[in-house]
């Protein structure tokens, strides 16, 4: 009962502030997902929804590791990309990190606004962070110890 009340205070509390005062409060209440993110995301974020390339405009949905682009006008959602962009380079290209849902449903404003990022290539990634590295491994000592419980 108490979960319940709390979720519910919790759901009012954020919705008293506006949208962008909403979403920082709800994101201190999230959990951390760095051992989630690919080791091409970009170093120094904690917790990701999304990634957004502005050089081939795509977006990476790091919960589900599922890409998002455009093709014939839909928006695909998928595990892997076309053949097209079998030569990009992920870990050179720059991401933005997005935190609202569904952000290609804003696509237009993001290209627009995030142009200014194409061809910058000196975005620290995660592979080469401490932090993200540290994240991995205990991830993977934890799913040792459950399997050790079991």
């Amino acid at each position: 009962m108490k979960t319940w009340a709390t979720c519910i205070v919790v759901l009012l509390y954020s919705l008293a502030f506006d949208t962008s005062t909403a979403q920082v409060r709800i994101c201190v209440w999230c959990a951390s997902n760095l051992s989630e993110q690919p080791s091409w995301g970009p170093a120094g974020y904690d917790y990701v929804y999304y990634y957004y390339m502005p050089e081939i405009e795509v977006y990476y949905y790091v919960p589900d590791h599922q890409f998002i682009y455009k093709a014939e006008g839909a928006w695909i959602i998928s595990n892997t990309l076309p053949l097209r962009y079998a030569v990009f380079n992920f870990y050179k290209a720059y991401k933005v990190v997005i935190n609202d849902p569904e952000p290609y449903l804003q696509h237009e404003s993001h290209k627009t606004y995030y142009a200014k990022f194409n061809n910058n290539h000196n975005q620290p990634v995660n592979r080469d962070n401490e932090d993200y590295k540290r994240a991995k491994q205990k991830k993977k000592s934890d799913g040792l110890m459950a399997v050790q419980k079991e």
